[in-house]
């Protein structure tokens, strides 16, 4: 018993616990894509565990298209709490990313008519005036959805956008998944326990 809890106590310690991996199909659905927009689908997908903050990251960025860039983001946390701040800090850290990047860009709120789950916010992106995308980020339970995209589509009305979003958000509010902590420790002790009954 002492020595899957020195293993698991050692291997926390050791970077954080990342792990690397492609999502699965149920995952894919998850997030905006090219497709969503019309485009065919060549971007690239990842997947980010991080076992020491029990968490995990799905995202999709788009191929280089001309003129126009998505970056999708689900985050799958431990609790409700992690959730907010997550969905929180995404929009601010965006904000302030893209503002350095492109001078003259500024933000504004639209406000949505639906109830999306908590901290739900959609922003206009404006480049010397002219709409050039959209930033999106919403907290539902202890999962976020955080997506922007710029270039050849925006959305400058709250009812256009729900209607484009609901479907995304239907999937989010049905997907469940388990602790990756959790479940990475039963793997532990299960390997655990395959080699002492090799060893009898």
């Amino acid at each position: 018993m002492l020595r899957p809890l020195a293993c698991l106590l050692a291997a926390l310690l050791l970077g954080g616990c990342i792990d690397q991996s492609q999502p699965t199909e149920a995952e894919r659905q998850l997030l905006l894509t090219d497709i969503d927009f019309g485009y065919g689908e060549e971007g690239h997908y990842s997947k980010t565990t991080t076992y020491w903050t029990r968490t995990t990251d799905i995202t999709y960025d788009s191929p280089p298209l001309s003129g126009f860039y998505l970056h999708s983001t689900v985050s799958l946390t431990p609790n409700a709490s992690e959730a907010v701040l997550a969905s929180y800090g995404s929009l601010k850290g965006a904000g302030v990313a893209l503002g350095l990047m492109s001078e003259g860009l500024t933000e504004e709120e639209i406000e949505l008519t639906r109830e999306f789950g908590s901290h739900a916010k959609l922003i206009l992106l404006r480049k010397d005036g002219k709409p050039v995308g959209n930033m999106f980020s919403v907290s539902i339970g202890k999962k976020v959805m955080y997506t922007f995209f710029t270039g050849k589509h925006y959305f400058d009305s709250a009812d256009s956008f729900e209607s484009f979003i609901a479907p995304k958000i239907s999937a989010l509010e049905a997907h469940e998944y388990d602790d990756p902590l959790l479940e990475w420790g039963k793997g532990l002790f299960a390997d655990e326990e395959g080699d002492e009954q090799e060893a009898l």
